[in-house]
């Protein structure tokens, strides 16, 4: 296959993470474009992303890492992380910013690039991302975006909120990736399932053969050799 599989990386920030690393064993048959509000390395484009476009307030936390387009949520704050540090050591808020946000299909109408694999680690706000991308979502075959089961960020949608936004495009959930249990009281000897990484792929049925071979491709990255297998075109 010689055709290039195209993929956004928006949050940035830190590098690497997102199925990026599964994906990469493509080589040059995968072309990635990085996206971060708050970019510290020159070939990362400065966009931030939201479900409409316009100023919108950024919050700016103790460490970049939990800076949001949201506000952390201030009944979470005492929440212990699987490194038993509380919420608030990362997310107590410190400043705020105004960004300019675009939609997804805003960028890809505006550039003309339109990506096949997309992954999210936003904190909190990929379920505005995909809002702003319905016609993204026609093209994309995979998606691997953070997921809470729980809200850390203030009016966050959780996991289920995202599955139920990607079935109506067609899309399935495949796995958790690095699954997070945190202690949701300090003297909880149970950790509950907070954050986590999730893989969903495009259903292949009608899809051309072009296209079935990209997905196809993108499958076998994250060991699903076997998943256009069988399908009728």
């Amino acid at each position: 296959m010689n055709t290039k599989i195209v993929g956004f990386f928006i949050g940035a920030s830190g590098g690497g993470g997102g199925g990026i690393d599964a994906i990469r064993v493509l080589g040059d048959r995968f072309v990635l474009k990085s996206f971060d509000a708050r970019p510290d390395e020159e070939h990362i484009a400065p966009v931030c992303f939201w479900s409409s476009p316009g100023p919108h307030t950024f919050y700016l936390n103790r460490t970049r890492a939990s800076s949001s387009l949201l506000p952390a949520n201030p009944e979470a704050m005492d929440y212990l992380q699987e490194n038993d540090e509380p919420w608030r050591s990362e997310a107590e808020l410190v400043d705020t910013t105004i960004f300019s946000t675009v939609t997804l299909d805003e960028y890809c109408e505006t550039t003309g690039l339109w990506p096949d694999f997309l992954t999210m680690d936003i904190q909190g706000a990929e379920y505005e991302v995909l809002q702003g991308g319905p016609k993204a979502l026609r093209t994309l075959l995979a998606i691997v975006t953070e997921v809470e089961f729980k809200q850390i960020y203030q009016g966050q949608k959780l996991f289920a909120d995202i599955d139920a936004l990607l079935k109506t495009a067609s899309f399935q959930f495949i796995k958790l990736y690095s699954p997070q249990y945190w202690r949701l009281n300090p003297g909880d000897g149970t950790k509950t399932l907070t954050v986590a990484e999730a893989l969903f792929m495009r259903s292949p049925e009608g899809l051309d053969e072009a296209t079935m071979e990209k997905l196809a491709q993108i499958a076998k990255c994250f060991g699903f050799p076997n998943y256009t297998e069988g399908t009728k075109q």
